[in-house]
């Protein structure tokens, strides 16, 4: 009796620089295109989102037009700003620019995950390297949760640590 939602994966990096973007990029096309099922790809790191570049898009629209508006995101609304890469893989990329500071409410996001989520079976959300309420609701929120991390070897001497700490204090 419930309405259709698509399943909502969630892809952050526990640092930044660590690739999340590339593992969203391909989970999201291989669900596409060797599960053979749809999956929509929202590129939410909006000052510095690569999923257009990484996929040779040049959209006239992004996901931030729908986040700024999320009221008037309906099918229609998300058939116009959504990039279709193959016939299964869809995406709303990111604008990608530096010149806009981009300040939403949590509620905008879930507006719109949830819109697509209705359209799509398969979500992947390639999420910024930032801890903000609407991150942390965004993890949430999500069926599942993907971490990308890697191994570290830097290491902090207990001198060093002491000292930056009692001139911070």
């Amino acid at each position: 009796e419930k309405p259709f939602a698509g399943r909502v994966i969630a892809v952050i990096g526990a640092r930044g620089g660590i690739g999340a973007s590339t593992l969203s990029h391909n989970l999201a096309w291989s669900v596409a295109e060797r599960q053979e099922v749809g999956a929509t790809l929202l590129d939410l790191d909006l000052s510095f989102g690569t999923a257009a570049l990484d996929f040779n898009q040049d959209p006239q629209q992004s996901i931030a037009d729908a986040l700024t508006a999320p009221d008037r995101v309906d099918d229609v609304f998300l058939d116009r700003v959504t990039t279709k890469h193959t016939t299964r893989l869809q995406m709303l990329t990111a604008p990608a620019t530096l010149e806009r500071e981009f300040e939403l409410d949590h509620s905008a996001y879930d507006i719109v995950i949830e819109r697509v989520r209705r359209t799509s079976p398969f979500v992947v959300l390639d999420l910024p390297h930032i801890w903000t309420s609407w991150v942390k609701h965004t993890l949430l929120a999500a069926d599942d949760v993907v971490i990308v991390a890697g191994p570290d070897f830097r290491t902090t001497s207990a001198g060093s640590e002491a000292g930056c700490c009692a001139r911070a204090g």
